[in-house]
Formats: structure tokens, C-alpha cells, sequence
């Protein structure tokens, strides 16, 4: 049931239209994602594709090899390049018959790609520091591609975007958490980094996975029925997007015909589902971002990178979808799992952000350990740990109470960290404690943790906070806590005989490794939480 956009636009329609007019398929033509100022990933096969007239042949030739292929029925080709290293600036050739494309400026290194929500998309005007970071941001060495179009109902094999050198001028409206996180590696490594950022302000989880992906789960269905819900309920909404489709349209003919910028495309309505969504309430709030539409923004935004070569990549999202955390754990994982397939690189790295202290955090003093939204979905997150080569980057010492942290530097480090660690094989400790699992001794709770070979502190040396406890009855208290080597005892002379343990759950704790890494939040039962029944 992928007709919603097809009743809308077409947002495949869009796209077309977004990205201009399409080359007739005798053209030589590369996805935008190549170009020039490029960095290509060092070390590993390359492919490097695009379109020509069909039954052509291509040739592309860099760093002393070429590379040929045959363009199929639908003119599209593909070649791999042998592993490129890294060295002085290159030039692409790509040639077909008489035609040919040079490629200028183009460097070898490590390239990423960024990839979610808000706290992904915001640029690094928007947070702490902002006039000094911009001054300061002349990094020759590092490229950003910024990933434009919009969502779709079929996966598209073209984006806008363009790569660019880091510079003041370009960095402002660059996501800041993807650019510190570039930044940071670049020095580290003493090596051109490529940041490719894919991602799209208040996006669903739902919307990133592929529609294959998406039929796996139990869930899909409800999905799809929930945005076909919200469409029923934004009338008005849909009148006013065909008359802003209209108007569109004739200013594109304007355009091209007066040969200036093309204008962008309008995007299509949806409507945000409210956590009582399992009651059957929609709240009927319209806003213009096709971000709850299964299968969306993989088809719009994420298709047309495959199969750049890269070597991992970075997630922060997660804030659309506090309301259907149990949810979420399923689903972070088998984002990991499809993009990981799609890309054809084995266990690709991958790592994410977990979402920032918010909520009931802010409440002060902190309110009794019970139901939280925002605690389910930091806890939820901790599934996409079960895949291999994932990392969790745990941020709640780094927030200011906001749904988006000002502090995108430390979120950047933090991923800087985590890669030179678990990708790049550094010496350093780079992940956060974890639970690992927990027993009864009598009236206390033994919790243990993987510490990764650090060991447990707290942040100001003082007693342990953050721990609640629970017996049979699940009422939750605040409890007392001690660190005895990779365990954690944890008591109340409340609760005789301990049924379930919590951490940072309403409340951060200040439970820290040696490298001053704190400790996700967890919860040890499986009891019903607030988004049990949201679907």
C-alpha cells in the first residue's frame, strides 16, 4: 500500500522535478554524488557508476588504472577501481564514445556517512559556540556532501548535493554533530575525511528502513494504515500542497526557461500521531515533511548513495519515535541489518547516538522512578548493540535539558572516539559501561556491567545516584548504591526482596568508567512500560 504519495504528487514525480530535467539516456551522466572536491574511500574496491546510451562502453580511468564497463538496457554502468591510497589531489576521466567527464580535486581518505533526525540534520550555527566554530572552520581536508531531495514512494537512483571543501562559508547550514565528528577524525587520522549527511529534521525510524525491510516486521502494516490515517485527517492541508504544486511547476518552466536556479520542490503533508495513538487520537498538527511515510527517505535520500564505498556509518535518531520505544528496539536493528545488506560490505560499522537527557530529567528535585517516555527510548536503543561491529555513544552528561543539546561538540568527539577505537584500532577506551546482568544476594541487587577493561567511578567521587529499585509490587523507589569492582550493589531497606533494578531511568545517575564515560541507562525487567501497547 505505497499508493499515499502516488495520491500526492507523486513524490516520485518530485523528485524528478527537484532534480531537474533528466538527461536523455544517450548522455554520459554521473550521480551527483560524484563530482568534483570528492573524497573516495582509501584502502577498498570503489564503485563508481552512473549512465550512458545503452549497450556503451565506459571507461573510467584515475591514479594510473582504468576500469570498463558496458552500459545495460536502461544505460546505467558500473566499474570497481582497485583500492586507491591516500596522496596529492587526483582527476577522474570518464569516457563514452566522443563524450567524457573530468572530475577535478578529488582525494583519497575515510569517508562516512551521517545519517537521522534533527540532532543530525541542525547545522552548527544552531548550537553552543557557534560564531567562533564558523570562524574557525577552514579545514581544507575535510568534504562535506549535504544529501537534498526529498522522500519518496519507489527508491530514486539520483540526490542533489554537491562535495565541498569545509570552509566558514559553507559550514553554517552543514550538520554540526556530522562536522565535529569529521573534523575530530581528520585531525586524528592526518588523512582527507569525506562526511556524507543524509538527514532529515523530525524523521521517523520507519521512514529510513527500505520497504523490503519494513514487510519483516509485524508492525508494517500498522504503519502503513497510520499514515494512510493521518493523510484522511489534513484535507486542507492536501488543497494547499496541490496549489503550492502548481504554482511550483510554473515556476520551474520559469525557471529554466530564464536559465536560473531551479526552485525546490513542495513537499507533501503528513500528520505526527500523539502517544495516545494506541487510543485511536491523531493529532491533526499539518506540518511539510514527508517523515512518517514508511520507506520514505531510504527511497529519497538514502538509495541513491548505494553503493558508495564508505567506511561506516553514524545514527542520531530517535526522538520521533519515543512513544513506540519497544517498538524501536526492533526496529534499530533492522535498520542496521538492511542497510548493511544493501551496501554489501559485511558488517559495515555502525554508530549511534543515544538521545540526550531530556523528559523528566529536567524535573528538579527528580520526580519517583516511574513511567518516562524518553527513558523507554534510551533504553530501547540498547538493541542495536546485539549486532556486531555497533557502538552506542551515551550523551546524557552532555545535554542541557533540550530535545536538541547545544553541546554538538562533545557528541562529536564522543563519535570521534568511538571510531578510532572500534574502527581504526586505537588504544583508547571508547565505550560507555553497560549492563551485562544482574542477581539477588540476600536483600541487595548485584548489578554487573561491561566496563570494556576500565573501570567504575563515579563523577565527583561521591556516593552513587541513579539507582531505583523495585520488588514485586513494581513500584519503583531511589536506592542506595555501592561500586564493588564490576558490580554495582544496590539496596533499600524499603524493598526486602529485590525484583528489578533501574538506571538513569528519571533521573541521570553519575556512574562513570576511568576515561569518564557515563553509564547508559537500563532497565533489568521486562515489565509494561508506557509504550507497550503503541504500535
Amino acid at each position: 500500500m505505497m499508493r499515499s504519495f502516488l495520491r500526492i504528487g507523486p513524490v516520485g514525480l518530485l523528485v524528478v522535478l527537484a532534480l531537474g530535467a533528466v538527461p536523455a539516456q544517450a548522455d554520459l551522466r554521473l550521480p551527483a554524488v560524484f563530482g568534483d572536491n570528492m573524497v573516495l574511500q582509501r584502502d577498498m574496491t570503489v564503485p563508481v557508476w552512473g549512465w550512458a546510451k545503452p549497450g556503451g562502453s565506459v571507461t573510467v580511468s584515475i591514479a594510473g588504472q582504468s576500469q570498463t564497463a558496458t552500459a545495460d538496457a536502461g544505460g546505467r554502468w558500473m566499474v570497481k577501481l582497485s583500492p586507491l591510497h591516500v596522496g596529492p589531489p587526483l582527476e577522474m576521466v570518464v569516457r563514452e564514445d566522443r563524450q567524457s567527464l573530468t572530475l577535478k580535486n578529488i582525494l583519497v581518505g575515510e569517508v562516512w556517512l551521517c545519517s537521522g533526525q534533527s540532532n543530525m540534520y541542525l547545522g552548527v550555527r544552531f548550537f553552543a559556540n557557534a560564531a567562533k566554530e564558523i570562524q574557525a572552520a577552514n579545514h581544507p581536508d575535510l568534504r562535506l556532501f549535504s544529501v537534498q531531495g526529498t522522500g519518496s514512494d519507489t527508491p530514486q537512483t539520483d540526490c542533489h548535493g554537491h562535495w565541498v571543501p569545509c570552509s566558514p562559508q559553507v559550514i553554517p547550514d552543514f550538520s554540526a554533530t556530522a562536522y565535529y565528528f569529521g573534523r575530530d577524525l581528520q585531525q586524528a587520522l592526518g588523512v582527507p575525511v569525506g562526511i556524507i549527511c543524509s538527514a532529515w529534521n523530525g524523521a521517523y525510524i520507519e521512514s529510513w528502513l527500505s520497504l523490503p525491510a519494513l514487510k519483516t516486521d509485524p508492525d508494517y502494516p500498522i504503519m502503513e494504515a497510520r499514515w494512510e490515517k493521518a493523510l484522511a485527517h489534513a484535507p486542507a492541508a492536501m488543497a494547499e500542497y496541490r496549489k503550492k504544486l502548481a504554482a511550483y511547476k510554473i515556476a520551474l518552466a520559469q525557471a529554466r526557461q530564464d536559465k536560473k536556479p531551479l526552485p525546490r520542490a513542495p513537499y507533501p503533508p503528513y500528520t505526527t500521531p500523539t502517544p495516545e495513538e494506541d487510543q485511536g487520537i491523531i493529532d491533526q498538527t499539518v506540518e511539510h515533511y514527508p517523515i512518517a511515510h514508511p520507506a520514505a527517505l531510504f527511497n529519497g535520500l538514502i538509495a541513491p548513495l548505494i553503493p558508495t564505498a564508505i567506511r561506516g556509518i553514524v545514527w542520531y535518531q530517535g526522538e520521533s519515535n519515543f512513544y513506540r520505544a519497544v517498538q524501536y528496539g526492533r526496529l534499530l536493528p533492522l535498520l542496521i541489518r538492511d542497510w548493511r545488506s544493501r551496501w554489501g560490505e559485511g558488517d559495515l560499522p555502525f554508530i549511534y547516538v543515544q538521545i540526550p537527557n531530556m523528559g523528566r530529567y529536567n524535573v528538579k528535585p527528580p520526580p519517583p522512578p516511574g513511567q518516562d517516555w524518553w527513558a523507554e527510548l534510551r533504553d530501547a536503543q540498547r538493541a542495536g548493540l546485539a549486532e556486531p561491529r555497533t557502538a552506542m555513544v551515551v550523551t546524557t552528561d552532555l545535554g542541557n535539558g533540550d530535545i536538541h543539546p547545544t553541546n554538538k561538540q562533545g557528541v562529536g568527539a564522543r563519535l570521534e572516539l568511538t571510531a578510532l577505537g572500534m574502527v581504526y584500532g586505537k588504544s583508547v577506551v571508547y565505550r560507555s559501561p553497560m549492563y551485562a546482568s544482574w542477581q539477588v544476594k540476600g536483600h541487595q541487587a548485584c548489578v554487573t556491567f561491561d566496563t570494556y577493561g576500565s573501570t567504575l567511578q563515579t563523577t565527583d567521587q561521591g556516593p552513587v545516584t541513579g539507582f531505583a529499585i523495585a520488588g514485586a509490587d513494581q513500584k519503583f523507589i531511589w536506592a542506595h548504591a555501592e561500586i564493588d569492582g564490576p558490580c554495582v550493589r544496590v539496596w533499600s531497606d524499603k524493598v526486602p526482596q529485590p525484583a528489578a533494578v533501574r538506571y538513569g531511568w528519571s533521573a541521570a545517575g553519575n556512574l562513570v568508567n576511568a576515561a569518564g564515560l557515563p553509564a547508559s541507562p537500563f532497565r533489568t525487567d521486562d515489565w509494561p512500560v508506557l509504550s507497550s501497547k503503541n504500535r
